[in-house]
């Protein structure tokens, strides 16, 4: 009964949220489609091959913006790219670390599971059974890719079997956060700046944290941060970072590389020399990324256990 009504509250949002279904060039497009039934933000866009049968792996794509801006749209000619190929794609909107909803950061992995479970559904209503799923995603994206990979593998409606991640946070207690050294390898570049990351924290962990008391929220802090879930058992991961990031410290991407590498974690580690948050100016960098990607989704989107 609980399941039926539910069922007729998401139909209810969908007919006043622009919800689409349409089918173009051999794929089902769902766009907006509701995954949550409280807040304008629980919508996602998956694309389905209309051939497909069986069991499969999916490419699932995370925004940035810095957990408080950012679109799932910016991430529609990727879907579309995938879903020509063959393959099961998705990219959703998750509630902001900030203004309206002040989620916090369980708040957003909760959405993801959510949007899992009814990509899982969807999917299952058109005889695609999604076995596995490819996180995938830049900046506040890839750290949300990274902790919900890390931390939720065990709990997720859909078993993360890899994970990409592009300039990701890795330890959000990283002191160079708040003391603005992250901006010292080119200064000229743009930044966070430390008010807006206490503001970040805040949000992140349901408490008001300061520069006074920063340090009592270090443990909650850590908590949120990717690089705590590392384990012998963690995804096979696919990360690259830039030596001049203003934003994310190359420094803690390399940290993970080293604590991957002692797990004995299946992984590739890409450095883009003098480049920016952006992952720019470095063509050696982006061959190598480009190729990283293309093995992976050779492995682990074909591959179904």
């Amino acid at each position: 009964m609980i399941k039926k009504l539910m069922s007729l509250l998401l139909a209810i949002v969908a007919i006043f949220s622009g919800f689409s279904v349409k089918s173009e060039n051999g794929i089902i497009k769902y766009r907006d489609m509701p995954y949550g039934i409280r807040y304008k933000r629980q919508i996602l866009d998956l694309d389905i091959p209309e051939k497909l049968q069986g069991d499969v792996n999916m490419i699932m794509y995370i925004h940035g913006g810095g957990w408080t801006s950012g679109s799932k749209d910016d991430l529609t000619p990727t879907l579309d790219q995938y879903a020509e190929f063959g393959c099961v794609s998705a990219a959703l909107n998750y509630r902001y670390c900030g203004k309206p909803n002040h989620a916090t950061m369980d708040e957003v992995l909760q959405d993801i599971s959510s949007a899992l479970a009814k990509i899982k559904e969807t999917a299952a209503e058109r005889g695609v059974n999604i076995k596995g799923v490819i996180l995938s995603g830049g900046s506040a994206g890839a750290h949300l890719a990274l902790l919900y990979a890390y931390k939720m593998a065990d709990k997720a409606p859909i078993k993360p079997v890899a994970v990409y991640a592009l300039s990701p946070a890795v330890d959000l207690t990283d002191s160079a956060l708040i003391d603005g050294t992250v901006q010292s390898v080119d200064p000229d570049s743009p930044t966070i700046s430390p008010g807006n990351w206490l503001d970040i924290f805040s949000n992140m962990i349901g408490r008001k944290v300061t520069f006074d008391n920063i340090d009592r929220y270090r443990d909650e802090l850590y908590y949120c941060s990717p690089i705590k879930y590392v384990s012998g058992s963690s995804v096979p991961t696919v990360i690259a970072h830039a030596t001049k990031d203003t934003v994310l410290p190359y420094a803690k991407a390399a940290e993970l590389d080293k604590k991957l590498t002692e797990y004995g974690v299946t992984h590739e580690f890409i450095t883009f020399n003098g480049s920016s948050h952006g992952l720019d100016n470095c063509p050696e960098a982006s061959e190598l990324l480009n190729a990283a990607l293309t093995k992976y989704n050779a492995e682990y989107l074909s591959k179904v256990s």
